[in-house]
């Protein structure tokens, strides 16, 4: 029996992904007596540097709400699979609701190495690899069944991007599902909104010409000078229509569904599989 079956039916819940969906947020909630039932809270330096967030429950209530996204676009059952790797992990926002699926082999990687060193301590038998950005993955050719990253791609040039979509069709098995989010359609359409808008804290000349770029179906990066831009890297606010995705991706991927604001009716998760004869 799997570990969360075995918390769910400790507590006389029918084991399903919906209850453990369910107390993942909603019991913790209403009985705190319940938590130990649930994988840890990261410390709050951490979870806020990852997610802004400095609220557990919040936490936990985005967790479970992306866990639900990337279920409900997955093609194949989320417990399916041998081989999973969270990409870009941050202190395990979506991990704490996956580790208790017992696969086989659970992996998670980020640039952070105060991330990766904090899930290495605090999840039994996971991989933990530290990444560096623009270099190729540490992991070996075929190496996954499932590999989902939320708000990795959101962020980079089309030069980081496609090095990322290179290597994750390498690491993924011919029969492996890769799920990413994207500020997609969806995401462009809700900018009119002033709080969202504000919530990207970008120049507006850079915004205008990037939605320009958008609307041709182009690549719409946005630079920001945060602490992860550097002389050798750059990050920002990416954008990419689902006309982009279907016409770029496919250089390396089948692009089985876009769903479309899946993520909080905003980032949308773009499902696919590896097109291993271009390796």
């Amino acid at each position: 029996m799997r570990l969360f079956e075995q918390k769910l039916s400790s507590i006389q819940l029918e084991p399903t992904l919906e209850n453990w969906e369910l107390l993942n947020y909603d019991l913790i909630k209403k009985d705190p007596n319940l938590l130990s039932m649930v994988s840890p809270f990261p410390p709050f330096p951490l979870m806020t540097l990852t997610s802004g967030l400095s609220d557990n429950f919040d936490f936990a209530g985005h967790g479970v709400h992306i866990f639900k996204s990337i279920r409900k676009a997955c093609p194949k059952d989320i417990t399916s699979f041998s081989r999973v790797l969270d990409f870009a992990c941050g202190c395990g926002r979506e991990a704490r609701i996956f580790y208790p699926l017992s696969y086989d082999q659970f992996s998670v990687a980020d640039i952070d190495k105060s991330m990766v060193k904090y899930m290495a301590n605090t999840y039994s038998g996971i991989n933990a690899v530290c990444t560096k950005p623009d270099k190729p993955l540490p992991f070996a050719d075929n190496s996954f069944d499932l590999i989902y990253s939320i708000s990795v791609l959101t962020h980079l040039t089309e030069k980081s991007q496609d090095l990322i979509l290179k290597e994750l069709n390498r690491i993924t098995s011919p029969n492996g599902i890769i799920m990413l989010s994207v500020h997609g359609d969806r995401a462009m359409q809700r900018t009119n909104e002033p709080n969202i808008y504000n919530m990207l804290c970008v120049d507006n000349k850079l915004f205008e010409c990037a939605k320009k770029d958008f609307e041709r179906d182009l690549h719409a990066f946005i630079i920001q000078k945060g602490h992860l831009t550097t002389k050798k890297f750059s990050y920002g606010i990416t954008f990419t229509s689902n006309k982009y995705i279907h016409s770029h991706f496919s250089k390396w991927f089948n692009v089985l569904d876009i769903a479309d604001g899946a993520i909080h009716d905003f980032q949308s998760i773009v499902v696919l599989s590896p097109k291993k004869s271009l390796l």
